[in-house]
């Protein structure tokens, strides 16, 4: 786990923050399934990476699994359920997003 904790980070630092996200999901997942309690620190750092996203597929795709992981940590008891204002702000952006995709769509389509 501390190889690819290093990974996410060193994706990080290159701005490959797509893949920063990806890896930090995975040991979010990873630590759940093990019951270690990194798997929260490991889904905040996901979150942050996410926030930086601009593409709109990764920013799409990653916004519902960090939304599914998140579901999955805050269902039992422990600092995920605790905090759930990072849960609204990851729906608000993938909402908001998710509105302003539409609205091109449909502004480019009628063109």
């Amino acid at each position: 786990m501390e190889a690819r904790d290093l990974e996410a980070y060193v994706a990080f630092l290159a701005g490959d923050h797509a893949s920063s996200t990806a890896i930090y999901l995975d040991l979010a997942r990873l630590c759940h399934a093990l019951r270690d309690p990194r798997a929260h620190g490991y889904l905040e750092r996901a979150v942050g990476n996410w926030h930086m996203l601009t593409d709109p597929r990764p920013l799409r795709t990653y916004g519902r699994e960090l939304l599914a992981a998140w579901s999955r940590l805050s269902s039992e008891s422990g600092p995920t359920a605790d905090d759930m204002a990072v849960l609204r702000r990851v729906r608000r952006r993938l909402e908001e997003f998710v509105g302003t995709a539409r609205a091109a769509g449909a502004q480019g389509g009628g063109s």
